[in-house]
């Protein structure tokens, strides 16, 4: 997202006491859950059967051992100004586009609209990237989202995670990761992502992330650490559904180098090395057949850097898939045409 740099910030829009979240007790059959319960408890609805990767990630990721965040929402979630996450600025034809902010992949529904997306990841060591600065911070994101690729949409429903590292004064790089989520809105300044505090998060951890429409203004958001079993749910409903519509025209899987608050530029992307998302599906409504759409026909979408001045254009983070197209890798760098 791209802002006046001399427009006043404004805190994140969410107001973190109106967020639900899921909670169920600790007797729950997280194995054979009824459906009346997984709505009574806020958690990822059944997928129609139709849709058999993402009744394999469901699966996969309900199953137990579960422990879902509980306490009081500002215990678990923060609201935080250090960065800003948001839409694409894509040039490019159907299939293949460059971006300053994004990489990866953007599919549209065949027919109707998309009703959720999702996917598994492995949080990557980052590591400063070549030429660094004795002094500097590096950041990129990795998430899943539901619209916000096109000029005219509104809204990005987004979560993922984050991945940081810090040189100051020529010492060794520090890392630090961290969940997030957003809920961002064209043309609204200030708007911050939400870090889920709550959950924890440490390199090599493997993760799976799911967002469900569950109307024009509202979404479920639900996120797994498979590594330690400890999963967090929640539903979010926007307040002004005039300016907050999630159309479900479009689904994207990404790396993305944020923007750093008060400018418009991004943050120098780290080498994230290699991020490789599987189960990338994003499923449709009744009135596109009700089944599941993943990464074949996808447009791909390559991270240039206009702002390194030693190599103004370089290609810094490529996409592929290949045979399975419930795969998507990212690669650090260009890896050629």
């Amino acid at each position: 997202m791209i802002e006046d740099a001399n427009e006043p910030l404004r805190p994140a829009l969410i107001d973190l006491a109106s967020l639900q979240l899921a909670q169920a007790p600790a007797d729950f059959g997280f194995t054979r859950p009824s459906d009346a319960d997984l709505e009574r408890y806020l958690l990822p609805p059944r997928p129609d059967p139709r849709a058999r990767q993402a009744t394999a990630n469901w699966e996969r990721a309900l199953a137990p051992p579960l422990r879902l965040l509980s306490g009081a929402v500002g215990s678990l979630f923060q609201a935080t100004t250090a960065l800003r996450i948001g839409a694409a600025h894509p040039v490019g034809g159907p299939t293949q586009e460059s971006s300053r902010n994004w990489s990866g992949g953007m599919v549209r529904p065949p027919h109707g609209r998309f009703v959720s997306v999702e996917a598994e990841w492995v949080v990557t060591p980052p590591a400063p990237p070549p030429r660094a600065a004795a002094d500097g911070e590096y950041r990129a994101s990795t998430w899943i989202g539901l619209d916000g690729h096109d000029p005219a949409s509104p809204t990005l429903a987004q979560i993922g995670t984050l991945q940081r590292v810090t040189v100051a004064r020529g010492g060794p790089p520090q890392v630090e990761v961290s969940a997030w989520w957003q809920w961002w809105l064209r043309d609204v300044p200030g708007q911050h992502p939400v870090v889920i505090t709550g959950l924890p998060l440490a390199i090599d951890d493997h993760v799976y992330a799911k967002i469900t429409l569950r109307g024009p203004s509202t979404a479920r958001f639900f996120m797994r650490n498979l590594t330690n079993g400890v999963g967090v749910g929640f539903e979010w409903n926007d307040p002004d559904p005039l300016h907050s519509v999630l159309e479900g025209l479009t689904a994207e899987w990404i790396v993305e180098r944020p923007t750093r608050v008060g400018t418009t530029l991004p943050y120098t992307l780290p080498n994230y090395r290699r991020v490789t998302m599987t189960g990338c599906v994003a499923t449709l409504d009744a009135a596109g057949g009700g089944g599941e759409h993943d990464l074949r026909g996808a447009s791909l979408i390559r991270l240039v850097d206009w702002e390194d001045d030693s190599s103004p254009g370089a290609i810094v983070s490529t996409p592929i898939v290949g045979a399975d197209t419930t795969r998507l890798a990212l690669q650090y760098g260009d890896l050629g045409p």
